[in-house]
């Protein structure tokens, strides 16, 4: 996967907090947000900050050293992402149930029948796929737009596959997404998070009728050589 970096957007937002109180706060000094490696105070473009809580929650937040106006936050309980963080000037929801299910019984209807590409219509097997409703000419095309490569596995080198099973309902949204193949809690989260984005116009119709089947979309955290 191209891993692309944007120019942050310089905002203060409250994005998550909690209530339990700090059990240990740490603050270093570092001069790039995706390279967390601390310099002296003198180089330095940004606080890091990392507070510990009693409950097991942990809190990051990075804030320009000159304005003090926060530029990423990230929220996690134990090794798990929750919250609401800030990346980039965006916000990415994490506040979801990590569901993993190796095993849910589904049966892919349209796999049975030779559907090979849910995405693309079918006219020989009378197959109408959906379509999303942003313009977005592939699932690859909606991916790449919108994953999030998580910074510590970046710079711990950590990459893989993550496979995402969902519904479309009869509206053309998602529902009951779970992760079917699991990597680590950041990289099921952050797949889980992008597929919960996908939107449709229409439902998928096999010879006319909405077909209720099960998708499985596999999602490749990959870094560049």
């Amino acid at each position: 996967m191209r891993i692309a970096y944007f120019v942050p957007v310089l905002l203060v937002i409250i994005t998550f907090s909690f209530t339990a109180k700090s059990q240990d706060i740490s603050i270093k000094y570092i001069s790039s947000k995706t390279n967390l490696i601390e310099v002296p105070k003198n180089k330095a473009k940004f606080n890091y900050s990392t507070s510990k809580f009693s409950d097991g929650k942990i809190e990051h937040v990075i804030s320009d050293i000159k304005t003090g106006i926060i530029v990423d936050s990230e929220y996690y309980l134990v090794n798990e992402p929750i919250g609401k963080w800030l990346k980039n000037g965006k916000i990415l929801d994490y506040n979801f149930e990590l569901n993993r299910v190796k095993n849910t019984g589904c049966s892919d209807t349209l796999k049975k029948v030779g559907i090979e590409n849910i995405f693309l219509d079918d006219d020989s097997l009378e197959y109408k796929a959906p379509v999303f409703s942003e313009n977005y000419l592939s699932i690859q095309s909606f991916l790449l737009k919108n994953i999030s490569y998580p910074i510590r596995s970046l710079n711990n080198g950590f990459e893989g596959t993550v496979v995402i099973g969902f519904y479309i309902n009869e509206s053309g949204k998602i529902e009951n997404t779970y992760v079917n193949q699991s990597l680590d809690p950041l990289f099921d989260k952050e797949a889980m998070r992008v597929i919960r984005l996908l939107t449709f116009k229409n439902a998928p119709m096999l010879s006319n009728e909405f077909v209720k089947t099960c998708f499985f979309q596999s999602i490749t955290f990959m870094l560049e050589d």
